[in-house]
C-alpha cells in the first residue's frame, strides 16, 4: 500500500517562515502587497481569488482585488496595470485566467512589467524561464515539483513522464525537470501508448485535465505519481489520477484535492514576499 501524498504539512512550513518574514518586513514599514485582478465573473476565479485573500490574510499580505467587467476594453485594463506597475508599494501582480474572449490573453498578460509578473505570466519571464535565467516560475509547476520531493526522491538520472503540454504546467514542468538532469518525456491525450510509457516511468506528473486518466495499467511497481488535474465532476473535484486503483502500486499518490493545489497558492505568496525583500535591498 502506497503512502498518500498531501501537501498540508509543507504549507504550513512554508507560511510559518512567510509570517516571520511578513513580520520582519512590517518592522522596516514595508507590507506586502497582492494586486490581483479578475476581468468578468468566471466562478472558478471568483472562487480562486476567494481562496488567495483568505492565505494572504493568514500570512500578513495585503490583498487588492480588482474586479473588472468583462467588457472592459485593453487600453482601459492598461491603463489600471501601468499604474500598478509603477506604484513601489505593489509587490506582485496577477491577471486571472481564464480571460473574456475579447480581450487577447498574451497580450494582457504581458502588460505586467516582468519583476512583479510573479506567475511567469509574461513572455520575457516565459523566456527566461527556458534560458535558465528565471527569478519566477509558473507556481503550479514549481508546486507539482516541490510536493514530489517530499518524498527525498532526487531528480538527477530518473525517468519521468509527464502528461500534458499546457504552457502553464506541462511545458514548464519539463524544463524545470530538465534542469535537474531527469530524463522526462511528454506526452498529451493524443500520444500513443501512454501507458507503456508511464509504466517505465519512476515519477509520473498528470496534468492532462482527464478526470482519472491514470490507472493501474500506467503505474510501475514503487514509483511516484503527482496528480495536478483538477475537473468538476458533478460538483466533485477529480484529478487525473485513480488513486484508488494505484495507491496499491505506487509508492506515494499525490492527493486530489490537498496536494498540489494548496501548496500553489502558497508558491505565489512566497513569490511576493521575495519581491517585497527585495525591495529593501
Amino acid at each position: 500500500m502506497g503512502i498518500k501524498l498531501k501537501s498540508k504539512e509543507l504549507c504550513d512550513r512554508i507560511k510559518t517562515q512567510l509570517n516571520n518574514d511578513v513580520s520582519t518586513l512590517k518592522e522596516s514599514s514595508i507590507e506586502p502587497v497582492l494586486s490581483s485582478l479578475l476581468i468578468g465573473n468566471d466562478g472558478g476565479s471568483i472562487f480562486y481569488t476567494g481562496i488567495q485573500k483568505k492565505k494572504c490574510d493568514e500570512v500578513g499580505i495585503k490583498y487588492d482585488l480588482h474586479r473588472l467587467p468583462a467588457d472592459i476594453s485593453f487600453q482601459e485594463l492598461k491603463i489600471i496595470v501601468e499604474k500598478l506597475n509603477n506604484d513601489d508599494n505593489v509587490h506582485g501582480i496577477l491577471i486571472q485566467s481564464p480571460l473574456p474572449e475579447a480581450l487577447n490573453a498574451r497580450e494582457v498578460f504581458n502588460l505586467i512589467t516582468p519583476k512583479k509578473d510573479i506567475d511567469c505570466q509574461t513572455t520575457t519571464n516565459i523566456g527566461k524561464l527556458y534560458s535558465g535565467e528565471f527569478d519566477f516560475a509558473p507556481c503550479t509547476a514549481i508546486s507539482a515539483i516541490e510536493l514530489a520531493k517530499q518524498t527525498g526522491i532526487e531528480f538527477e538520472g530518473k525517468d519521468i513522464v509527464v502528461i500534458g503540454r499546457s504552457n502553464v504546467v506541462g511545458k514548464p514542468l519539463f524544463q524545470l525537470l530538465n534542469n535537474e538532469d531527469a530524463t522526462v518525456t511528454v506526452c498529451h491525450l493524443k500520444s500513443k501508448d501512454i501507458n507503456k510509457k508511464c509504466m517505465e516511468a519512476d515519477i509520473v506528473f498528470a496534468c492532462a485535465g482527464s478526470p482519472k486518466l491514470v490507472d493501474a495499467s500506467y503505474v510501475k511497481k514503487g514509483s511516484i505519481l503527482i496528480d495536478i488535474g483538477t475537473t468538476n465532476v458533478d460538483g466533485k473535484i477529480v484529478g487525473d489520477i485513480n488513486l484508488e486503483e494505484v495507491i496499491e502500486i505506487a509508492d506515494y499518490v499525490s492527493t486530489v484535492p490537498g496536494g498540489v493545489g494548496p501548496l500553489t497558492t502558497i508558491i505565489l505568496l512566497r513569490n511576493v514576499v521575495s519581491n517585497a525583500i527585495k525591495s529593501k535591498e
